[in-house]
This record gives structure tokens, sequence and C-alpha cells, in this order.
């Protein structure tokens, strides 16, 4: 759609109808390739199940929080990326984007690059923005991939006591 604006605007232009300084134009030009790069990144995050919801600001940092508890069931989606996280409570900061799960955590991610990916843990730091996470007491299983591709510099820890 953003293209097909851009495609009329230098029609416009071309056939002199309109008349745009050429600072206007690679101005709109940047704005329309930023709202499409950005418009695929966006992060969505459905509540699909939660026996009982929580507003309320964290006495410590002073951030909006939202506790979901009672077999609470979400998902994540960025792009083509699906991200389920199931857990007995999850709570989430809207200031920082970030959620914490505990309980019988389960986590299940689709539809990125690396495959499909299934961890069970005992709790969950989980980053929205960036879609990586700490798990602790967890079990990863990965399928449809060669081989685990970490981003440079990352490291993946499969048993440790700390």
């Amino acid at each position: 759609m953003i293209f097909k604006c851009i495609e009329r605007l230098i029609e416009k232009i071309a056939s002199k109808k309109f008349a745009l300084k050429k600072g206007t134009l690679i101005f709109c030009v940047l704005l329309s390739m930023h709202m499409f790069l950005f418009a695929q990144n966006e992060t969505t995050i459905k509540i699909e199940n939660a026996q009982k919801t929580e507003y309320m600001k964290n006495p410590d940092t002073d951030d909006d929080e939202i506790v979901l508890t009672g077999a609470v069931s979400i998902s994540v989606t960025q792009g083509s990326t699906v991200t389920k996280i199931t857990a007995s409570k999850i709570t989430y900061s809207r200031n920082t984007r970030m959620l914490y799960a505990s309980g019988n955590v389960s986590l299940q991610q689709t539809g990125g690059s690396e495959g499909a990916q299934n961890i069970t843990a005992e709790t969950l730091l989980f980053n929205t923005d960036t879609l990586e996470g700490i798990f602790d007491g967890g079990r990863v299983i990965q399928t449809s991939s060669d081989a685990i591709n970490l981003p440079s510099g990352s490291s993946l820890i499969v048993d440790a006591s700390i």
C-alpha cells in the first residue's frame, strides 16, 4: 500500500501535474520506508487465556504492570514469528516490554528462520521486542534446523549450577 502511494506520487511528479520540491520528496520516501520497516517489526501481544488479570504499579520501579494468573496463555507475534507462552503466572511490564513467567512455563516458537523451538522451564524472563529470554531450569528442543544458530557473542547454557 505504501509503495503504491509512492508510485502514484512519482507518476504525478513525472507528468508535472504536481509540483513538489526534491527535499520534500526525499523526506516522504524516507518516512514511508521507515513506516514500512517499523510495521514489519511490530510486536503484538495477545492474551489467549487467564483466570485473573490485574493492572498495578510495581512498588520498586513504578512501572505499569499487567499480572495474569491461572492457566495463562499468551502469544507474541513479530512478523512471521509467533511465540506462544503458557505458565501459572505471567507479569508483563508495559514500560520495559519484558515479561516474567513462572510455574510450568512452556514456550513454543514457530515461523522463525531457526525452525520451531519448544522450551519448558521453571521460570522465564522474556524480552517481547527482541524475542530473547532467560530460562531457569529449562529444557530446549529445536526442530527443522541443521544447527543451533546463536547471534555472535551469545552463549547457550544447557545445564548449569549458578
